[in-house]
């Protein structure tokens, strides 16, 4: 396909601009010959406007418009009007905006979505575990749990933080399974420590105790910062106004919140990698196939839903209870329409004072 994606100046230097251009290299990417610029193209198979406030449209090709932030009548409005003449299908980031928008009277047919993209999805933090107890040589504190997590499971996904001593012979073991350790094994100022270990608790993101020997203090301090816990359920533990979140009692108890831990960080990272900006080309070219193989007429709704290779959500039951709106037809919405900026912004998309914007912008 030869596809002409058109930026207007108004919005080629922040985030549309940059979803222009990476759209643009991704299809060539995919072999397409692709151009951006600021006008139309009558050679391409498509042009593609990625503002619909700018969207003229192209008689000689088909055409499709890029809509985001319809929150006001006027900009509905605008979608309508474009949609009534040469613009045959206007692209929303979601198939929650583009609902909306029919409920204002957008034709259902004119509509169809294309989830946004991101760039190299950023590398999650680490999860930090504190840890604010020394350990003794006769085991009391049961840190020989760590050691066998350890030796069970890759602990990249963590970093302990530990402050007391005693810790020498099992901070080796977590770095052997991928985690980071800092470890401040205390000095002879006892309240120096303490101040330390305050300022840090609050920073956790789990606190951890293992021992089986009436509680931690630390545990006290974790609750009140607000940080879940990981903590035995026995002892004054079991007396804290919801301090315990994750309550063990054995290493298995103690091994499978980890690993639950580790399970959804790693599920959440993964899902992103579909959120790519190949994957955001391959649909808009999959759209625009489909347009074409029906020159002049509606595409059938399963053929764009084939197109759509990334999904919303699943399980419907993972979408919140309660959910808002962008253009929901409310007394709120239509009441936009008479906010002083709304109104200035309404007349400055009039298709006839696009010509004297632009020679204003000269």
């Amino acid at each position: 396909m030869r596809i002409h994606i058109v930026l207007a100046p108004q919005n080629a230097g922040w985030v549309i601009g940059k979803m222009g251009h990476r759209l643009a290299g991704g299809l060539r990417d995919l072999g397409h010959s692709v151009n951006v610029s600021d006008k139309a193209d009558p050679a391409a198979d498509i042009n593609h406007w990625m503002s619909f406030a700018f969207a003229d449209g192209c008689r000689q090709t088909l055409n499709t418009m890029f809509v985001t932030h319809a929150d006001d009548p006027f900009k509905v409005g605008l979608i309508r009007e474009r949609l009534s003449g040469p613009i045959q299908l206007a692209l929303c980031m979601s198939p929650h905006a583009a609902a909306e928008l029919t409920s204002l009277g957008v034709p259902r047919e004119r509509l169809w979505h294309v989830l946004p993209a991101i760039d190299t999805p950023l590398v999650p933090r680490r999860v930090i575990v504190g840890i604010t107890t020394r350990v003794y040589d006769d085991g009391r504190k049961r840190e020989r749990f760590l050691m066998q997590l350890a030796r069970a499971m890759r602990l990249d996904a963590f970093r302990f933080r530990i402050f007391g001593a005693g810790w020498e012979t099992i901070v080796p073991e977590l770095l052997k399974a991928g985690a980071e350790v800092e470890l401040d094994a205390g000095s002879q100022d006892w309240e120096g420590d303490y101040v330390r270990m305050q300022t840090a608790i609050p920073k956790f993101d789990y606190y951890l105790y293992t021992g089986m020997d009436e509680g931690s203090l630390g545990t006290l301090d974790a609750a009140s910062a607000g940080v879940k816990t990981i903590v035995t359920a026995q002892g004054f533990h079991m007396s804290i106004p919801g301090g315990i979140d994750h309550p063990i009692v054995n290493y298995e108890d103690m091994r499978d919140v980890f690993a639950a831990i580790a399970a959804k960080r790693e599920s959440r990272t993964r899902a992103y990698g579909e959120w790519s900006w190949t994957r955001y080309a391959c649909e808009h070219s999959a759209v625009w196939q489909a347009m074409l193989k029906h020159r002049g007429a509606p595409v059938p709704r399963e053929e764009f839903e084939s197109a759509t290779l990334r999904r919303t959500a699943g399980d419907p039951g993972s979408l919140p209870a309660k959910q808002g709106t962008i253009a929901a037809r409310n007394m709120l919405f239509y009441l936009r329409s008479f906010e002083p900026k709304r109104i200035r912004g309404g007349i400055a998309r009039l298709r006839w004072l696009q010509p004297l914007r632009k020679a204003l912008r000269r």
